[in-house]
């Protein structure tokens, strides 16, 4: 395979593919990860501590496809997790895709003897990714709702994203609790680029 192949398709390949899971790995677990909400969740709602986390467990579980969501939510509020729902699957399959490509450019590239390229770029995509994350992470810190209102306009364009003060799903996932989670989200996504950028610069210097 001609280094000019390798350097038009799959180099561009590779860099897609690190830069997606650096964001999409850490997203979909945070997403995931069940006890970030309690933390947030159940302060002003009109019942009781325990049944605030079984709704929570029903949106967890609507989420990943285990179960309808309960009777209580509205049909706004329904149609809203569906449409979330079906972003998460989409992010599924999005790092899905990007671990298999990542790990195929790899073992492509060591088999052709082209190891020293491939580290290049990969050093290249960490400072990038790295300078993105942490430019997210100051946008968070100055004005978090600005950011959460832009975001939903732009994947919910139906419109279907904004709730009352009293909206059970308000009330279960308030506002703090997405800061947080995309807190943990982009710092857990810098501090894995820095590492990478700071252990391919060790290597470097040894070398």
């Amino acid at each position: 395979m001609s280094k000019y192949f390798l350097k038009k398709v799959f180099l561009p390949i590779f860099a897609v593919s690190v830069a997606l899971l650096l964001l999409l790995s850490p997203l979909l677990y945070y997403s995931f990860h069940f006890r970030e909400s309690l933390s947030y969740s159940g302060e002003n709602l009109n019942v009781s501590s325990e049944q605030s986390v079984v709704y929570i467990q029903n949106v967890y579980s609507f989420l990943k496809g285990n179960a309808e969501l309960d009777p209580i939510f509205t049909p706004a509020e329904k149609s809203h997790m569906q449409d979330v729902r079906s972003i998460f699957n989409t992010l599924v399959a999005l790092e899905t895709a990007a671990c298999i490509l990542f790990f195929l450019s790899l073992v492509l590239f060591v088999f052709q003897k082209e190891k020293s390229l491939i580290i290049r770029w990969f050093l290249r995509w960490s400072c990038i990714a790295l300078g993105f994350f942490l430019l997210l992470l100051l946008a968070i810190t100055i004005d978090f709702e600005a950011l959460f209102n832009l975001f939903h306009q732009i994947f919910f364009p139906q419109g279907n994203w904004s709730f009352d003060a009293s909206s059970l799903l308000v009330q279960l996932f308030p506002l703090e609790f997405f800061r947080a989670i995309a807190l943990r989200i982009f710092l857990t996504s810098a501090g894995i680029s820095l590492v990478v950028f700071l252990v391919d610069m060790y290597e470097r210097k040894k070398k």
